[in-house]
């Protein structure tokens, strides 16, 4: 497999997780940065406007978590920020006149993040990863962090500097995707895009993106847990993500992933011909293809 370097996706690191080597920590830090300078502000085209529940979306699902689980928030960091679309949710509340501190390791998103954002008064970005922040030890009310706790490894320090910036009695919310199954038509894609990589010589299922430990319920508990200093883990596994894409459009379900930011250009027109085409096989009676997608609201508590 062929790939492009610099802005056009594919890297050293890709070749190197799809000759189905692990990346050590640094590594893989490393990978997603160069990632997110190709994809900076891909996320909200990613989540928001597609339901979890009737008209809330993910963002508004941390929101909501967020709200219903503290009612004084001075100081609010969103962990893995990205461009600030969740600040800017956030703003939009109760808490609008908080304190918004927007993290991210990714200097293209913060970059991006600054340019929309910081001429608010009350928000400011910092570069930093999530295990090594610059904050003062329990000068925050509440952590949130959507569809990117997943992503941080190891975790376990990420949970500890989580909980050291925490004052007692905040909360941490993310949005998390989950190892239960999805359902419906996203099942008949995932053999399409498994054969795709094996038709080029790469075994995909092993490919390890993250800390496995936050896909269940059982594993985010066992690492926001008494021992790091949090009273309490509530997991919501229940939830999906409902995405509703006209057929000519189901490319966009996987077009920002990370497994697609692995292939080159040709590669990514390749499968993207390959999902048109069977979404239209599997399309509804108003030339729609829905997939559901599993995610988990984590709540843990100070």
């Amino acid at each position: 497999m062929k790939f492009d370097e610099g802005k056009d996706g594919g890297s050293d690191h890709a070749a190197r997780m799809l000759r189905g080597e692990t990346l050590g920590d640094e590594d893989w830090n490393a990978y997603l940065r160069s990632a997110h300078g190709r994809l900076a502000g891909a996320s909200p085209e990613v989540f928001a406007g597609h339901d979890v529940l009737d008209g809330v979306d993910s963002y508004q699902l941390v929101v909501r978590g967020l709200l219903d689980s503290k009612e004084e928030l001075g100081t609010i960091v969103d962990l893995a920020c990205g461009d600030g679309h969740l600040i800017g949710r956030l703003m939009k509340t109760r808490c609008r006149d908080a304190q918004f501190i927007g993290v991210d390791m990714s200097p293209d998103e913060i970059e991006l993040a600054r340019s929309k954002w910081e001429a608010q008064p009350n928000v400011r970005f910092i570069c930093e990863q999530a295990h090594s922040m610059s904050l003062t030890t329990g000068s925050v009310d509440a952590i949130v962090c959507h569809a990117a706790l997943m992503l941080m490894r190891p975790l376990e320090p990420v949970a500890s500097e989580i909980r050291r910036v925490l004052k007692t009695g905040g909360v941490f919310v993310a949005m998390i995707s989950s190892s239960r199954p999805p359902a419906g038509a996203i099942t008949k894609f995932g053999p399409l895009i498994r054969r795709f990589f094996l038709d080029k010589g790469f075994e995909i299922e092993g490919l390890q993106m993250g800390d496995p430990a936050t896909r269940n319920p059982d594993g985010l508990r066992s690492v926001f847990s008494r021992e790091r200093g949090f009273v309490e883990a509530d997991v919501n596994d229940g939830l999906v993500i409902r995405k509703r894409f006209a057929v000519e459009k189901a490319w966009e379900q996987w077009r920002d992933s990370y497994l697609v930011d692995l292939l080159d250009t040709s590669q990514k027109q390749e499968l993207r011909e390959a999902i048109t085409e069977l979404a239209a096989v599997h399309a509804d009676s108003q030339g729609s293809v829905v997939f559901e997608t599993p995610i988990q609201l984590l709540v843990a508590r100070a």
